[in-house]
C-alpha cells in the first residue's frame, strides 16, 4: 500500500491531469512469458514496474476484428445493391453499343431486333391484361431507347432496303464518315421491271389517293418479293425494280469486255462449279414464281376491291383495268452507293436494267403480262422452261444483241377476289389494344414465317417447282394450250422469223380460225406482218426491232 501511494503521489506530482490505478498481483511468473505490446513499463528512481495488460489487448483485437467483419458485410450489402442499380442501368447501354456495333456491320440485323421488341410488346400486352401468370418487368428508360433504336434501324431498312443497308454500311470508313468515292462491286442478277397499267387513267380518277392505291400494290409487289428471296430495289412511279442478286463476288477478267451492250452469262463465264449452276438457277425460278404469285394476290386483293369500290371505281374491276406487267432479265450490273451527303441510294448501273425495262414496256405490245428473256429463260429450271412459250425474236434500243422472247400464258380475268377469313381472336381485349395486338402477332407470324422461307429456299432439296405445279391458284390461271397448238404455233413463228411471212400467216389464220382460243400473241404478230401487207421487208434480219419506248 505505501508503494501505491508513493507511486500515485509521484505519477500526481508530474501531471497533475493524468491519474492511473495500479493494481498489483502476482499473475506474472515470468516476463518472457509476454510479448512486449502485452505489458506496459513504468519506471522509477528505485523500481520498475511491470503491468500485463494482455487482457485489454485482446478486447482491442476483438472489437478491430468485428468491426472490419461489419465493414466488410456492409460494404458487400452496399455493393451488391449498387451494382445492381449499375446492371439495370449499365448492362442495357452495354447491349444498345453491340448491337450498334452490330447494325454498322450487317444493318439487316435490325430486323432480329426487331423481332425482339416485337416481343417485348406483346408480353407487355398480356401481362397487362393478366394472361400470363408472370408479370415482366416494368418498361426503364433504357428499355425505352433502346426500343426506339431497333425501330430506327427498320427504318433504315425501309429507306434504303436490305441491299442497299448492306452497301451504305460498306462505304463507312474508318472515321465513321460515309465516303462514296469507292468502287462498285460487278454483281449477275435477275432483274424485274414491274409496272402498273393504266396509270394515267387511274390517276385522274383518283387525284391524291392514288397514293393509297399505289401502296396497297405495293405492299403485294414487295411481300412476293420478299417471300422469294428477291430484294425491291426503287419505285419510279408507277414502276418498281426488284432484284434477285446472285451472291458470288465476280473477279473480271483480263479480257473482260464492258462495252458488249446487254451482256448475259452467255458473254461472261460466272459457272465455276455446279453449285453456282443450281445458285442461280434457284433464283430464276424464284423469280419467276414471286412474279406469277404477285399478279395473282393483285386480283384476289379484298384491300384493293373495297378501296375502289368505296370510291365509286368498281368499273375499273369489272374491266381488268387494274393489272400489272413484268419483264424478266439475267445479266450483270455495277452494284453500288449513289449520292451524296443529302442523299443515297443503292443503284444498278448496266444495260441489262434498261433491257428488263424495255422488256416490261413492250409486254404492253403483246398483251401479256411477263415478257421474259432468252437470258433469263436459259437459267431457268427444266421444269420451269417448259411452262414457258417463246414468242419472238427482238432488239430493243440500245442493245445490239437480238434478244429470243418468251411469256407465261394466263388468264387472270378468272380469278376470285380472296376473302379475309383470318379473324382470329384476340382475347376480348379492348377496341384499341385488339387493334394493336393483331398487328404485333401479324407482325411476329410474317417475321417468323420470312425466316422459315429463306432456310427453306437456300436449301436445293426444296422442291420448288413442285410448290409451283401443285397450287390450285396457279393452275387455275394457266392457259392450257393443247400440244398440237403449241406445235403449230412454233411452226409458224418459225416461219416469221425466218422470213416466209405468207406461210407464217396461213399458219397463225389457221389456229386463229380452228382453234376457239383467244390467243393476243397471234393478233400481234398477225398485225406486225400486216403493216407490210405479210410482205417480208428487204432488210429483215429475223429479228424485229424496238427502237422507241411504247
Amino acid at each position: 500500500a505505501e508503494i501505491i501511494k508513493l507511486i500515485n503521489l509521484n505519477m500526481y506530482d508530474n501531471n497533475q491531469n493524468n491519474e492511473e490505478v495500479i493494481i498489483l498481483d502476482n499473475s506474472i511468473k515470468n516476463l518472457n512469458e509476454l510479448r512486449y505490446y502485452e505489458m506496459k513499463t513504468y519506471e522509477s528512481k528505485d523500481f520498475t514496474f511491470y503491468v500485463d495488460i494482455k487482457k485489454n489487448i485482446r478486447k482491442k483485437i476483438a472489437y478491430v476484428f468485428f468491426l472490419k467483419v461489419f465493414i466488410i458485410v456492409l460494404s458487400i450489402i452496399i455493393t451488391k445493391y449498387f451494382s445492381a442499380e449499375l446492371n439495370t442501368l449499365l448492362f442495357p447501354i452495354e447491349g444498345i453499343l453491340k448491337k450498334l456495333k452490330l447494325m454498322k456491320t450487317n444493318p439487316t440485323l435490325a430486323l432480329e431486333m426487331q423481332e425482339e421488341l416485337l416481343n417485348h410488346e406483346l408480353n407487355t400486352m398480356l401481362a397487362s391484361a393478366n394472361l400470363k401468370k408472370y408479370s415482366i418487368k416494368e418498361d426503364f428508360e433504357i428499355l425505352k431507347m433502346e426500343e426506339n433504336l431497333m425501330k430506327l434501324g427498320t427504318l433504315m431498312l425501309l429507306g434504303f432496303g436490305e441491299a442497299g443497308a448492306k452497301m451504305i454500311s460498306k462505304n463507312i470508313n474508318e472515321e465513321e464518315r460515309i465516303n462514296l468515292l469507292v468502287n462498285g462491286e460487278i454483281v449477275y442478277s435477275v432483274f424485274s421491271f414491274c409496272d402498273i397499267r393504266n396509270f394515267t387513267e387511274i390517276t385522274e380518277m383518283l387525284k391524291e389517293k392514288i397514293m393509297i392505291f399505289i401502296n396497297l400494290v405495293a405492299e403485294i409487289i414487295h411481300e412476293c418479293c420478299d417471300f422469294y428471296g428477291g430484294s425491291v430495289n426503287k419505285n419510279i412511279g408507277d414502276a418498281f425494280l426488284l432484284v434477285w442478286k446472285y451472291d458470288k463476288k465476280y473477279v473480271p477478267h483480263t479480257n473482260y469486255n464492258y462495252s458488249k451492250q446487254g451482256g448475259g452469262i452467255n458473254d461472261y463465264n460466272i459457272y465455276d462449279d455446279s453449285s453456282d449452276k443450281e445458285n442461280i438457277k434457284r433464283i430464276c425460278d424464284s423469280a419467276f414464281v414471286s412474279t406469277v404469285r404477285t399478279l395473282i394476290k393483285l386480283q384476289q386483293s379484298e384491300k384493293i376491291h373495297l378501296f375502289l369500290q368505296n370510291e365509286n371505281m368498281g368499273q375499273l374491276i369489272n374491266k381488268n383495268v387494274i393489272e400489272l406487267s413484268f419483264g424478266l432479265h439475267f445479266g450483270w450490273a455495277i452494284e453500288g452507293a449513289i449520292g451524296s451527303t443529302y442523299k443515297i441510294d443503292l443503284s444498278y448501273l448496266s444495260e441489262n436494267v434498261n433491257i428488263a425495262s424495255r422488256l416490261q414496256d413492250i409486254s404492253k405490245i403483246y398483251k401479256n403480262n411477263i415478257v421474259i428473256s432468252d437470258d433469263f429463260y436459259n437459267n431457268l429450271s427444266d421444269n420451269f422452261k417448259r411452262e414457258l412459250r417463246k414468242i419472238d425474236r427482238v432488239t430493243l434500243k440500245g442493245c445490239k444483241n437480238p434478244l429470243i422472247l418468251y411469256t407465261f400464258d394466263m388468264k387472270l380475268n378468272e380469278i376470285q377476289v380472296k376473302k379475309n377469313l383470318d379473324k382470329s381472336d384476340t382475347f376480348h381485349f379492348p377496341l384499341k389494344k385488339s387493334k394493336k395486338l393483331t398487328k404485333i402477332l401479324d407482325d411476329i407470324r410474317i417475321k417468323t414465317e420470312r425466316k422459315r422461307r429463306k432456310r427453306e429456299l437456300s436449301n436445293f432439296t426444296y422442291d420448288l417447282y413442285k410448290e409451283f405445279a401443285t397450287s390450285k391458284e396457279i393452275q387455275s390461271i394457266k392457259v392450257g394450250y393443247a400440244a398440237e397448238y403449241l406445235e403449230l404455233f412454233q411452226n409458224a413463228l418459225e416461219l416469221y422469223l425466218n422470213g416466209n411471212w405468207n406461210d407464217s400467216k396461213k399458219l397463225l389464220e389457221y389456229l386463229r380460225t380452228n382453234f376457239n382460243i383467244e390467243d393476243h400473241i397471234v393478233y400481234q404478230l398477225l398485225n406486225f406482218m400486216n403493216m407490210t401487207n405479210f410482205i417480208t421487208p428487204y432488210d429483215w434480219c429475223g429479228y424485229r426491232k424496238f427502237l422507241q419506248k411504247s
